[in-house]
Parts: structure tokens; sequence; C-alpha cells
């Protein structure tokens, strides 16, 4: 039988790993605590020790870190440390220069992976090779190019159009984002693809996603605006006065009903817009935050120097629902837009319209 002295010495090591883990974790704390460069910026101690904070709330929880910033802002002031890197601002006016004021900013390549695809354009971190390669595909995203597609999208409209009057008096209920779904695949698909997977065919719009959109990067753009289609015809529905409002200007606006106007002439439709503006602004299409990282120089918030290198973000839903710039912020009210409309500091209303972002990155697909 062995002696107990010679399981002594794996004993020790054992204990001295052990004891040097605990100093390294608790040396990580402090600094993180005490002597980070952001250890003067205002958060939760927790979340400035650890990155299992923000785990907590998106994985457990599932999906709430979003709202959880909301509520550290309540409590701590416009910004926030989130996480022992990162700082988050809440102040609607700080946007424009946060993401149009500096085109050197980069995006935070931690977060760039995210979708699985790190090297897309719209992942890429550096903003000189985001340029680069962005460039190639801004003039199949411009105006002209859209107009183009305009035979294309009353093709799919009369098939949507077919299919929602199936439902005429059989007492059936539609599942409106299926259809809206099926309608912003096909279109999306058949130009960027070339062809599409024909779901305004399908039985009651039920093959309305197909996986080649994820494969493709394109699903982001399918479910957005297939969700802010579904919202504001949601919000008409359930106001009747807005409703009768818009299909009066569509009344007067459109002479033969079985002709669709082209965009240019729909374009000058100021309530059409207003709702279409509206329903984007609610319908919040994407919510996560947006940080841009400053390499070399800092950036200044008001009275905070913020270090180089630190990952800043905002989120497009605190801006939206802003209530110093859109009172009643969750109400559908399509008469805010309506005759140039200005901010109680009379800064434009369209400044603050940022469902798509601002700056060189904000969404290709805006038009």
């Amino acid at each position: 039988m062995e002696s107990p002295s010679f399981m002594r010495p794996s004993i020790t090591v054992g204990a001295a790993l052990a004891a040097l883990y605990a100093a390294y974790v608790l040396g990580l704390v402090l600094y993180r605590l005490y002597f980070s460069p952001l250890a003067k910026f205002p958060g939760p101690k927790l979340a400035a020790v650890s990155k299992w904070y923000e785990f907590y709330y998106d994985v457990v929880l599932r999906g709430q870190f979003t709202f959880q910033i909301q509520r550290m802002h309540k409590k701590y002031g416009p910004i926030v440390r989130i996480n022992p890197f990162e700082l988050h601002i809440q102040d609607s006016k700080y946007w424009d220069d946060l993401y149009t004021g500096h085109k050197e900013y980069e995006r935070y390549a931690w977060m760039s992976g995210r979708f699985g695809a790190n090297t897309t354009t719209s992942s890429t971190v550096g903003s000189h090779l985001h340029a680069i390669r962005r460039a190639p595909l801004n003039p199949m995203f411009s105006k002209r190019s859209i107009t183009k597609l305009e035979p294309l999208v009353h093709e799919k409209v009369e098939l949507l159009s077919t299919g929602l009057a199936a439902y005429h008096g059989t007492g059936r209920v539609v599942c409106l984002n299926d259809a809206f779904n099926a309608f912003a695949g096909d279109v999306i698909a058949s130009y960027c693809f070339g062809f599409s997977y024909d779901q305004l065919r399908s039985r009651d719009f039920q093959v309305n996603f197909h996986s080649a959109y994820e494969a493709q990067m394109i699903g982001a753009g399918v479910e957005t605006v297939a969700w802010a289609l579904t919202t504001t015809v949601f919000h008409l529905l359930d106001s009747p006065s807005s409703l009768n409002k818009l299909r009066t200007e569509l009344s007067e606006a459109i002479s033969d009903p079985t002709k669709i106007p082209d965009s240019s002439t729909l374009e000058q439709l100021p309530y059409l817009a207003a709702c279409v503006k509206e329903g984007v602004r609610i319908s919040t299409g994407v919510s996560v935050r947006l940080p841009r990282v400053s390499p070399t120089k800092p950036m200044q918030y008001k009275g905070w120097v913020i270090p180089p290198g630190t990952p800043v973000s905002m989120t497009t839903l605190d801006v939206l629902r802003d209530e110093q710039i859109f009172p009643d912020p969750v109400c559908f009210h399509p008469e805010r837009w309506l005759d140039k409309p200005k901010t109680e500091d009379g800064d434009s209303l369209s400044r603050y319209f940022v469902p798509f972002g601002k700056g060189p990155r904000m969404c290709i697909g805006i038009k």
C-alpha cells in the first residue's frame, strides 16, 4: 500500500494552481473595477466585471439585454458601461456624431461574426476595406436600378393580391406575416439570384422563407421588409381614421384601380409616405446595438473622454422610441410626418428616422 506521503506533491500542485487561478480572477476583477480605462464610467459592477452578465440576459433570458441596457440608462444616465470593454450611449442627438461624423470609425470585430459570416461587406471591420467592398454594390441598389425593377414588383404584387383575394368570403384567417415574407422573398430573390422560389404561389403562403436566404445573407432583408409591411397593415386596420384617409388619397390619385402606378407617382402622395414611414419606425427592424470603434483617437461625449479602441454603441430602438422626439412613441400616428415636421428643439424630425442606420454603413437596401 502506498504511503500517503506520495500523494502530497500532487495535492500541493493542485492547491497551488487553484490558488494561482483564484489570484488571477481576483486581480482581473480588481483591474476591471478600479484600474481599467473604463473604470470611471457608470454602470453595474457585475457588467464591468464579466461578459457573463450580458450572456445571462441575452442567452438565458433570451434576447433581453437590449431592454436591460435601457434600464441601466434610467439608473446611471446617458452613458453606461455595459460590459468590461464596451460603452453604450442613449442620446438621440449623438447619433449623427457616432455614425456619420467620422468615416474612420470601424465596426467592433468581436460582434462582426455574430451571423456566422465575418467576411461579408456588412460585417467588414475596417472602414477603408468596407468602402472598397461596398462600392461595386452601390449601383445595384441605386434609385435608377430599383426603378428598373418595378415591372417585377408589380408582377409580385398581383400574385400577392390574388392570394389574399382567395380568402374573401371563406371565413379563413390569413397570416399576413407569411404572405409578406413570401412576397419579400420572391422579389429580393428575383433581384439577387435572377429567379425566385415562387413562394407566393404556395397554398396559404405556407412556403415563405427558403433556407437559401440564410445561406446568401438576404434573410435579414426579407424578414425586415415583411415585418414592416405586417406592422403597417395591422395598425391601419386597427385605426379606421388613418385607413380612411389613406384610401381617400389613393382613390383620388389612382384613376384606374386595375393599373398599379409607378413609384414616382406613389412617392408624391404625402399620407401614403407618412404611413410607410410610421410603420417602418414602429416595426424597428434592427433592435440590437451597433458598436463603433475609433482605432487611434479618443471619442468625446459631452464631458466624457472615451479612450481609443473602445467600442461605443447606440441602439436604433432608443432613437425611434424617444419620447422627446416622438411623443406617444408606440402609437401609430402618420400625421407626425406631414408638413415638414420638426422636434421641440427645431430639428427636422427626419434626422431621427434611423431604422436603416446612417452614414457609410447604413443599410444598402434603403431604396
